[in-house]
């Protein structure tokens, strides 16, 4: 009511007037009134500039709404997306600016390109507050001002508005060039056998950059013919990580002298699906694979299980008309293993030491990796899943030789001797498995459940009600277990923990994952998210990759997660496609007023068969009856394999200045599985450095035909024992073990003449270092310099004291300190 007619109520109604009437005394309650009215709206646009919500806000301006009336657009309509994008373009600042330089945070004027309207101003001012609410110095006040400091595109479809981003916690950095030194003279060249220690401080295994100069051949020194360099286990005992004696990678050809083969690691990717099988090319970076090339002459049938072994080997089983075959390949052929086997269908593939654990309908099979010179390879059945079809075996991270294995009557702990050790549930098919340090999660046809260790007490995953003060893991007894129409899930195919411990479950019918959703400032909710907007078939596996990215194959294509957003491979642009924060939904349904709608709360209502979500306007769970946005392309499994870039050249200091590439097929990965056999390797690749100190050693590859000439014990060039001792090896070295002091030459023994110079280089992931990666939305993107200055300037404001930051975009590193 305006503060006329209010002025008019205060009058006897004998002498109120009527609002037509144009006597004295109506005219001056007008004009009292509209004077009132016009000092009520001045009085609110002071109070609301005081507020930055609303400061400057064009549906409060008086400018704004007034041109409006002009052109007859009437009042605004925030359903209507033309009065949306008026109000989001509207571009003058007064009141606005003045609140956030209380701040020190001025709106963006330059360049004019990037310069900021009011309602992009006020979502930076928001953001930066709220920040500062939720306090500095953490990774999420990091993410958080990347978030406020990243311009949206709206020229863009919604999901890819806003860029994708990581913050990734241990970022390695490139160390120094290491000299390998021998002990005596000369200390700068090593030969056959000379071994060498390396200390690896980082948090992870990484592969180091190997440099091999050739030097001249004289009467001291012999060419650098055939050079391998190799991690060396010196006991020949089985190691947990890779159960070889030693993995090294040869050059096949000749290093002249001052002339530097480098070997430098990279990453690539083998993607199995309706395609066949694909390789990727070469990355500096996992998170940089793509370009992928079609693997072709592979046998036929449906793929249905693959690994890599540790002597760098493919294994895949191929289902060929009911009967599966195994198959090797090693990046150049293939070779058909158990060829005069029939194999049931098998379903998982690992290595357990020296062995090849093949999970098939039958059960549990053995096979020894590496038979005998001339033997064939010979499959063996675990006894205690005789008839068992076997579905997951998982290394337990408590017992690293021990696995878990996921069968058609439950999960079981089996140890080294291929015994049960226990029983963890029975009568219940499990097909996928994931380990935290204090929870074991398993999933299969009845859902999902979890084994906490501490308490030894099984749970399983209802989902089934929306209040916190329900339990969403119900208590169950081992031997008794629920109705699967209790659980909120389908069939389980994989599990993953993210970095955030967020558990994603891969189903039959699509993508879920069980998260902790932060409410407020110090209020989590704990939820199931279904994900069948974009997904609604199966997705068979989950990998992380180094940088805590968690790859998923589906029916939907290769779908990957950096910890906030979505994103899925196009295969025909080559390049990621942005999906969106996963925690919202952009289907045409799930989008009001141009913003997405939250993803909330899902469970799986088997009794319908039919996804659900909670719908809190209606207070009950809704069906979800819309189609997959993503279109059709089944993948259904991806390799991550360590490979390696080759090239001959020159080394002054620090910089290498190559002149040729290396092909791939003059590079030889060899093993050993004990001190007197050598096998080939598979795919070429840099052995990596395990945590804390390895023993490295210089090769050279052994000619063939090499006679065995002699009853004593000896070493090969390549460092293989011959014949076998019936008494205490030689030390294979250039001196001997127990007098390594280098001025009692006399009594070291010499093995081979030096032959190469040999540097090491290595990357190490070093806590207390964050890198922000910006993702480029397409091959052809530029990020503004703008920009980056703008972010590197916010996050050094909220970084934790002590703690290094690299901003990057992609794969290259564009601020920070290089070490």
């Amino acid at each position: 009511m305006s503060k006329y007619q209010k002025l008019k109520e205060h009058l006897p109604s004998l002498y109120r007037p009527e609002d037509r009437e144009t006597n004295l005394l109506n005219l001056l309650l007008k004009e009292l009134g509209g004077n009132m009215d016009e000092i009520s709206r001045e009085l609110t646009v002071v109070m609301q500039s005081h507020w930055f919500k609303t400061a400057d806000k064009a549906t409060y301006d008086n400018h704004f709404l007034r041109a409006r009336e002009l052109a007859g657009l009437g009042v605004v309509q925030l359903h209507d997306a033309n009065d949306r994008e008026a109000i989001a373009e509207y571009p003058y600042l007064l009141d606005l600016a003045r609140v956030g330089a209380l701040l020190s945070i001025p709106p963006r004027r330059e360049p004019i390109a990037l310069r900021e309207t009011v309602e992009e101003y006020r979502v930076r001012l928001l953001r930066i507050v709220n920040i500062y609410r939720n306090g500095l110095g953490t990774l999420e006040a990091i993410r958080n001002m990347v978030t406020a400091e990243l311009p949206e595109n709206h020229d863009l479809d919604l999901a890819a508005q806003q860029r994708s981003f990581s913050v990734e916690e241990n970022i390695p950095y490139t160390g120094p060039i290491k000299v390998i030194e021998s002990i005596g003279l000369p200390l700068e060249t090593v030969g056959p056998l000379m071994r060498w220690e390396l200390s690896n401080s980082s948090v992870a295994a990484v592969a180091p950059v190997v440099y091999i100069e050739g030097i001249e051949d004289t009467n001291d020194d012999d060419a650098t013919i055939g050079p391998m360099v190799e991690r060396f286990n010196p006991s020949g005992t089985v190691d947990p990580e890779d159960s070889l004696a030693g993995l090294g990678l040869a050059y096949t050809g000749t290093v002249a002298p001052g002339v530097t083969l480098r070997m430098a690691p990279t990453y690539s990717a083998f993607l199995v699906g309706e395609a066949g099988i694909q390789e990727s090319g070469a990355s500096d970076t996992q998170i940089g694979i793509a370009d992928w090339q079609t693997v072709f002459d592979i046998p036929t049938g449906d793929i249905t299980a693959s690994i890599q072994t540790a002597d760098k080997n493919l294994w895949f089983a191929f289902n060929d008309g009911g009967d599966s075959q195994l198959w090797r390949y090693n990046g150049f052929e293939w070779l058909r293993v158990l060829s005069g086997e029939t194999l049931a269908p098998i379903n998982c593939l690992h290595q357990r030491q020296q062995n090849l654990l093949v999970g098939s309908d039958d059960g549990l099979l053995l096979m020894p990796l590496y038979p005998n010179h001339g033997d064939p390879f010979v499959i063996n059945v675990v006894s205690s899943f005789a008839g068992n079809a076997v579905y997951s075996v998982v290394r337990s991270k408590r017992d690293d030789t021990s696995v878990y294995v996921g069968s058609a009557n439950g999960l079981d702990l089996v140890d080294s001797a291929d015994v049960i050790s226990e029983n963890i549930i029975a009568a219940s098919a499990i097909r996928a498995i994931a380990e935290s340090d204090t929870v074991l999660y398993f999933g299969g046809d009845i859902g999902v459940m979890q084994y906490r260790f501490r308490s030894q007490k099984l749970y399983y995953l209802t989902a089934e009600f929306e209040s916190e003060l329900e339990d969403d893991w119900i208590s169950v007894d081992p031997e008794v277990v629920p109705d699967a129409e209790e659980f909120g899930l389908p069939e389980v195919l994989s599990l993953a923990i993210g970095e955030d411990d967020t558990l994603w479950i891969g189903t039959t019918l699509g993508l879920a994952r069980y998260r902790a959703r932060k409410e407020t400032e110090s209020i989590f909710r704990n939820l199931l998210e279904g994900f069948s907007d974009l997904v609604d078939g199966p997705v068979t596996h989950i990998r992380k990759d180094e940088f805590g990215y968690l790859w998923f194959t589906t029916n939907r294509g290769l779908l990957r997660s950096d910890g906030r957003d979505l994103a899925r491979f196009d295969f025909v642009d080559n390049r990621w496609a942005q999906l969106g924060q996963a925690d919202k939904r952009y289907g045409d349904e799930a989008v009001v007023n141009g913003v997405p709608a939250v993803r909330g709360l899902w469970r799986y209502n088997r009794t319908a068969v039919r996804w659900e979500n909670f719908d809190y306007s209606a207070l009950q769970w809704v069906g979800f009856a819309s189609t997959a946005i993503l279109e059709l392309e089944s993948v259904t499994n991806i390799i991550f394999v360590d490979s390696v870039n080759a090239e001959l050249g020159i080394l002054s200091g620090t910089e290498f200045t190559p002149t040729e590439v290396v092909p791939s097929h003059h590079l030889i990965m060899r093993c050993k599985p004990d001190h007197t056999r050598i096998v080939n390797g598979g795919i070429p690749s840099v052995p990596r450095m395990p945590q804390g100190d390895s023993i490295w050693r210089y090769l050279a590859l052994e000619p063939e035909g090499l006679v065995d000439s002699t009853d004593l014990p000896w070493w090969s060039i390549e460092g293989r024992l011959v014949p076998p001792p019936e008494h205490d090896a030689p030390y294979p070295g250039r001196f001997s073990e127990e007098e390594r002091i280098p001025y009692l030459l006399g009594q070291m023994i010499y093995a081979y003449n030096p032959a190469a110079k040999v540097k090491f280089q290595w990357v190490n992931h070093k806590p207390l270092r964050v890198m922000v990666r910006l993702l480029q939305r397409d091959n052809n993107d530029v990020i503004d310099p703008a920009i980056i200055d703008r972010i590197w300037q916010g996050i050094s404001k909220v970084k934790p004291a002590g703690v290094q930051i690299q901003l990057a975009v992609d794969e290259e590193t564009v601020r920070g300190e290089q070490l």
